[in-house]
This record gives structure tokens, C-alpha cells and sequence, in this order.
């Protein structure tokens, strides 16, 4: 076969993959991703982002389907040349040509012209099914995020509608509008009661003061956040979000802002229909400011320039970001200790084993052994003088002379030290091969539950007395066939760096034949380790930080190095030896165990510790209005001397009040 006309295959495939990849993406940017917002309704995905954003996420979404194409054509070689060999064992003479050299080394030869068609083809196909859908929204999202084209607003929108940050408005000086709606219910409150309110119909209806607290909450959010995506301002605070619908949505929010400033003006309290209309238009215009504002703070790289650390909106963008990183920061952290904390790990367990090998048997060290007779003959040391040259034939005895001991003692504290580089180097090697399963398996995980979540499809707050084990597992099928992938990747750059990258397919054969079952069983582990990645996210707030790690990490831990076990004790194929003769508690079984459970289970519990410890849980009550008096108590104190927490914070009289 000529191997120019297969590359030409190839290409021609991954040009048909690249059209079907351009068409599947032009569709997305036609997209309006943002239905549930009246202001973002109209808003295509193509019009938040610039051409050259467009252009990158391509390039970005292009390549993600030239790594699919080129692993499952990899594969696709690699399984026929596994089968070519099985199905050659049962045949009765000559197979192929022989070559006397034995330099078969790994080429397109023996290859197929059809195979990258067929690939090609398949993708194109399977990327077009429902079923597969979530998959295709999964790799568009990556390109758009990597690419800047807005995504995760929804996330910004719902830390925008949290507790914390109604208690931020509320705890500050109002702004203008929610100023002249308490002035206004005050006013009409204080007449009320001056009056006695003899007049049915001039009571403040008691049924509509759910409303009113609606409003204020509205009210406070708008005059937080509206400062922000106004035309005059919007520049100030979002530099980067200089879009022709961008602000074409700011003046329409703007329009909006003014109809309510109307509203409010010609407001009375004592009227029931002018309270309706007004409480309808502050939840559409609160509702329309945090979109917007999550949009731009999307697209200003999640950011606001410019801000005055005393403001409520300062307050509200540390909400935003505490919310929104403590994941990654933790998978980047938890990644970083556990690989230099594994390779100083496996380290030290190869040193531990190697010195217990020849101090065990010494004849490890021949190589030594024979070094050092040569220098003690050549200059023996004076209490050695007289004695005979020594051969290493001569020490190899039941009872050596002393002059031996000295030589093999001599020999095995070079060995120590001669073999560390290559431990070093193995150590390195394997804690590669064990990050890859379980940093993709991890990987998958977060990046598939982050896009769940901006889709609003992943519900975080489930019941530990009621799992939602199949959904959780059916977010973890894609970890467990990136750990197949990558073990087997893993093994086989190993093998290729061993040989100068050399391979020859009879060293590919072999190495896969021989540790199938072990390969087989790893997307078990990559199951796993994402099952625990996704039980830690979604239930660390439910805990303290403690707890986090011992009722969640912990467990997870186990179960993975539970599965490591069986992976090592199933997939090799010989009786385990100790390494002490009568210990059966260090034997090679249990090393290589522990060399490849060591990675995974200590990212779950550092994974589970940078998580707590990156997340900030405090409540923030920097610069709030409130005079704390001298010696009063605080804390769990306080509550026993008082039976109550702390003043309530600013906002709307009481309900009492205003019925």
C-alpha cells in the first residue's frame, strides 16, 4: 500500500469533518440561547461575540473534532493490528512475509484506504443523533468558552438572586428609586396611623404587603446593578463589552428604567391596580438588569473595571466570583500536590523496594560488585594488605572473608544510588499514566456539570438519603472511556520513549496483549474518581469543612483504592511475591497497588480540602450601617443572653406595620 495515498485519505476525511464542524457551529451562533429574559430573547449568539471570537471558538470547536477523529482512527489501526495478531496464533504455518532482521517497525503499510472514509463518515453521523446531543452542546460550549463567546449566565444570574446578595442591597444606603418607595410607604403608613384609618378603602391592603416587599427587593437589585449597563456609564465598568447590540440593549433597559422612575412618581400606595402594575414592571426590569449585567460581565472576562470597594456592587461581583471559580481553582491545586506529592511517593516505594531486594539477594548489584573488587584490588585498604585478589566468583559464597563483605557492602550503597535516576524516571512515568485517567475523569466531570448547570439541566441539591445515581453515573460515561483511552495511551508513549520511538508492532502487540485486563479494568476507575469529583461539588456546601472531607472525601478514596486493588490483583498475570521472606504484608501486588492508588485518592481528599479552603463562606458585612455597641456580646453568647441573633437589617417597616 502506498502510505502518500492513505495520508491523502486521511486529510480528505478530516476536510469532510471539518465542513460538517463548520456547518454544526454557524448553526450555534444563529442561535438565542437566553429565552427566559425578555431583553435577551432576540439576542443570537453571533451578536454577543466579535468576528474574530467567532473565528477562534471555530478553530477551537474544529480541533476538538480532529482529536475525536484522529483517536478513533488510531484505535481503529491499532484494534486491527491486535486482531491480525490474535487470529494469526490459530493458523497453521507462514502468516506473512518474513523479515530475518525483525525491524517491523510500526507503519501504514498493512493499512486500509477506506478506514479514515468510514471514520470520518461515522462521526459526521453520530454527531448528528439526539442521543448524542448533549455530547455536541458539550464540545460547543468548550469552544465557546475558550473562545470568550458569552456562556454561564444563568450562574451569574442565579448568584445575582441569592440571599446574600438581597442582604448586600439591603444593608447599605438605598439607591434612588428604592429611596422614594419606602419614602412614599412610610408617608402613607404614618398618615394611616395619624388618621385611624376609619376608611376601609384608605387602609393599605394587608393581602398586597408580599407585593410591596417584592418591589423593594426589586427596587434595591435594580439600583445595585443599573448603574453598570446604562449607555453613560456602561463603558466605565465594562471596557470590553463595546458590542452594537450590547448597547442597543442598554438603551432599551434604559427606556425601561425611565417607565419605572414613572411608575414611581405617580405612585399611591392606598390604590391596589397602580400597586400591580407597579410590582409587575420592577420584576420584568430587575429581571431584564441582571441579565444584562450578566452578560456583560460574561463578556468583560468576568469582570468589572473600575469599582468602588464601598459600593453594593463591589460586594455583589464578590458574590459573582466566589461562586463561580472554587472548582476549577481546586481541580488546578489538588492536581498540582497530588502529582509532585506521588512522584516523591512512588519514589521513595521504589527506593524501599529496591534496597530490600539486594539487601535480600546481592547479586542485584553484580555490575557494582564487580566495580568495586576491581578498586579494592587495585589499591586495597591496609587492614586488607595481604590478602589475595578478589573475584566476585570468590565472594559469591556461603561465608564470605571479610574482605568480601566489605567489596558487597561497597557494591550495593553504589547500587542504591546508581539506580535512583531510573527510579526517578519510573516514578515520574507512572504518576503520568495515573494522572491521565484521573485528571480527565475529573476534567470531564467538572467541565460537564459546569455546562449542566449554565443549561440549567444539573440540580446540585439532592438528598443523601435519595442519590440520584443514575444521573450522576450517566455524567461519569465519559471519564470512564477517556481512562480506557488514556491508559492505554499512557502505557504506549511509555513504551515508545523506552525505544527511542522506535516501535515495532510486535512490542505494541505484546504490551497490549498483556495488559488487556488491566486496561479493561481502568474505565472503572475513571467512573469512579468522576463519581467522587461529583458528590464532593454538589454536597461540600451541605457540610462543614470537616465533614466535607471525612464523610465525602474519604469514602470516595476508599472505594478508589478498593477498585485499584482489584484492578492490580485480577489484571496480573503471576503469584505475588513478598519482598521479606515470612511478610506477607509488603509484597509486589500490594507496591504496585499503592503506586497507582496513591494519585487518585489523594486528589479526591485534596480535591475536597482546596474546595473548602478556596471557598469563601463568610458572610460579608464590610461597611454596613450598623454601630456595634461597646462590651455587648457577640456570637453564641449573645443568643444565650438575648434568645435572639443580631438587628434586622434596613429595608420595609414590619409587616405589622404595613397591614
Amino acid at each position: 500500500m502506498n502510505w502518500l495515498i492513505y495520508i491523502g485519505v486521511v486529510c480528505f476525511g478530516a476536510i469532510a469533518l471539518l465542513i460538517e464542524a463548520r456547518r454544526n457551529y454557524r448553526e450555534s451562533l444563529t442561535q438565542t440561547p437566553f429565552q427566559r429574559h425578555p431583553i435577551l430573547q432576540d439576542a443570537r449568539v453571533s451578536d454577543l461575540c466579535t468576528q474574530k471570537d467567532g473565528f477562534f471558538g471555530f478553530i477551537v470547536y474544529s480541533m476538538l473534532y480532529l482529536v475525536s477523529y484522529a483517536i478513533i482512527l488510531s484505535s481503529a489501526e491499532l484494534y486491527e493490528l491486535i486482531r491480525n495478531a490474535n487470529v494469526a496464533k490459530f493458523e497453521v504455518g507462514a502468516t506473512a512475509s518474513f523479515d530475518p532482521f525483525g525491524n517491523d517497525i510500526l507503519n501504514l503499510e498493512g493499512t486500509v484506504y477506506a478506514k479514515p472514509i468510514f471514520v470520518s463518515a461515522f462521526l459526521i453521523a453520530i454527531m448528528s443523533v439526539g442521543v448524542m446531543r448533549p455530547i455536541e452542546n458539550m464540545v460547543r460550549s468548550a469552544a465557546h468558552r475558550i473562545a470568550g463567546i458569552p456562556r454561564g449566565v444563568y450562574r451569574v444570574i442565579d448568584a445575582l438572586q441569592t440571599q446574600e446578595t438581597t442582604r448586600i442591597c439591603k444593608t447599605r444606603k438605598p439607591g434612588a428609586l428604592t429611596a422614594h418607595f419606602r419614602k412614599e410607604l412610610t408617608k402613607a403608613i404614618e398618615a394611616e396611623d395619624e388618621e385611624g384609618a376609619e376608611d376601609q378603602d384608605a387602609r393599605l391592603a394587608p393581602d398586597l404587603a408580599g407585593r410591596r416587599e417584592e418591589i423593594d427587593k426589586a427596587l434595591t437589585i435594580i439600583d445595585a446593578l443599573s448603574l453598570a449597563v446604562t449607555p453613560s456609564k456602561r463603558a466605565q465598568y465594562f471596557p470590553v463589552a463595546e458590542l452594537e447590540e450590547l448597547t442597543k440593549m442598554s438603551r432599551q433597559l434604559e427606556c425601561e428604567l425611565t417607565e419605572l422612575s414613572d411608575l414611581l412618581l405617580g405612585y399611591d400606595p392606598k390604590t391596589t391596580d397602580g400597586l400591580v402594575t407597579l410590582h409587575r414592571t420592577a420584576l420584568r426590569v430587575a429581571e431584564n438588569t441582571k441579565a444584562l449585567f450578566a452578560v456583560h460581565y460574561i463578556r468583560n472576562n468576568q469582570s468589572v473595571k473600575n469599582l468602588d470597594p464601598a459600593t453594593p456592587l463591589a460586594k455583589i461581583v464578590h458574590v459573582i466570583d466566589r461562586n463561580y471559580v472554587p472548582e476549577k481553582n481546586s481541580f488546578a491545586l489538588s492536581a498540582f500536590f497530588s502529582c509532585f506529592a506521588s512522584v516523591v511517593a512512588v519514589f521513595m516505594i521504589y527506593a524501599f523496594w529496591h534496597q530490600g531486594m539486594v539487601d535480600r539477594d546481592f547479586t542485584w548489584a553484580d555490575d557494582q560488585i564487580e566495580t568495586s573488587i576491581a578498586m579494592f584490588n587495585a589499591n586495597p585498604p591496609r587492614q586488607f594488605e595481604q590478602a589475595a585478589p578478589l573475584t566476585l566468583a570468590g565472594c559469591v559464597v556461603p561465608r564470605p572473608s571479610d574482605a568480601c563483605l566489605s567489596v558487597i557492602e561497597a557494591g550495593k550503597v553504589a547500587y542504591k544510588y546508581e539506580i535512583r535516576p531510573d527510579l526517578l524516571v519510573q516514578a515520574a512515568w507512572d504518576t503520568l499514566q495515573m494522572a491521565l485517567v484521573t485528571l480527565a475523569a475529573a476534567g470531564a466531570v467538572i467541565f460537564g456539570r459546569d455546562v449542566r448547570m449554565e443549561q440549567e439541566s444539573w440540580k446540585p441539591g439532592w438528598s443523601m438519603h435519595r442519590i440520584p445515581f443514575l444521573r450522576l453515573l450517566g455524567l461519569c460515561v465519559v471519564p470512564a472511556v477517556l481512562a480506557f483511552i488514556l491508559a492505554i495511551a499512557g502505557s504506549l508513549l511509555e513504551l515508545a520513549f523506552d525505544s527511542n520511538f522506535q516501535v515495532t508492532q510486535s512490542q505494541i502487540i505484546r504490551q497490549i496483549d498483556d495488559a488487556f485486563i488491566y486496561y479493561a479494568m481502568m474505565p472503572l476507575v475513571g467512573l469512579s474518581v468522576g463519581f467522587g469529583v461529583l458528590v464532593i461539588l454538589d454536597k461540600h456546601d451541605d457540610f462543614s469543612r470537616l465533614r466535607t472531607i471525612v464523610m465525602l472525601a474519604v469514602p470516595c478514596a476508599i472505594f478508589v483504592g478498593f477498585l485499584m486493588a482489584a484492578v492490580v490483583f485480577f489484571s496480573y498475570k503471576f503469584d505475588d511475591f513478598p519482598l521479606f521472606e515470612g511478610n506477607q504484608w509488603i509484597t509486589y501486588k500490594k507496591r504496585d497497588w499503592l503506586i497507582q492508588a496513591f494519585l487518585p485518592m489523594l486528589f479526591l481528599i485534596l480535591f475536597a480540602f482546596f474546595i473548602e479552603l478556596t471557598e469563601d463562606r463568610s458572610e460579608d458585612e464590610e461597611g454596613e450601617e450598623t454601630v456595634a455597641e461597646p462590651n455587648k456580646p457577640t456570637g453564641w453568647l449573645r443568643k444565650l443572653v438575648e434568645g435572639q441573633s443580631a438587628a434586622k437589617p434596613q429595608g420595609l417597616p414590619g409587616k405589622k406595620d404595613v397591614a
